[in-house]
């Protein structure tokens, strides 16, 4: 069944003031059933399908941009790219993870729940983000 037209212009229309209001729902974002890649103001934020298992190590350090835009956690000179658990987003300048009510900014001291695991070759997740390792850090919890 078509798609009335007054309705795709209102969707349009809504679409457009949610950009201009600054909402993270206007970030760029290429989704397949193995999670999605979040892009914006040159920030590149990979995030986990939905799931009911999770993993229980703990990744502390500094959240720090890297190579291909990445958000990386770096403690004692060695990065780790960071999967980002489902729901996560960013904020508009790129700068902040958002999850739920929590918020980690590049520059802070994070502590992230998860664990190491190697992500499926069909999360388009840029090649110069893997330059470090071919593993990636899954959040489970910010």
């Amino acid at each position: 069944m078509p798609i009335p037209k007054a309705l795709r212009f209102m969707t349009a229309a809504t679409t457009i003031i949610l950009c201009a209001s600054g909402l993270n729902a206007c970030v760029a974002s290429e989704r397949n059933p193995e999670g999605l890649v979040l892009r914006t103001a040159g920030t590149v934020l990979p995030v986990a399908p939905a799931s009911d298992a999770y993993m229980e190590a703990l990744l502390t350090g500094t959240l720090i941009k890297g190579p291909g835009g990445c958000l990386f956690v770096e403690s004692n000179g060695v990065r780790s790219l960071v999967v980002w658990r489902h729901g996560s987003t960013l904020s508009s300048n790129g700068r902040s993870v958002v999850n739920g009510k929590s918020s980690l900014s590049v520059g802070d001291y994070v502590e992230i729940g998860g664990g190491f695991g190697t992500p499926p070759k069909s999360l388009p997740i840029p090649d110069a983000c893997l330059t470090e390792s071919p593993e990636a850090f899954f959040s489970s919890a910010p």
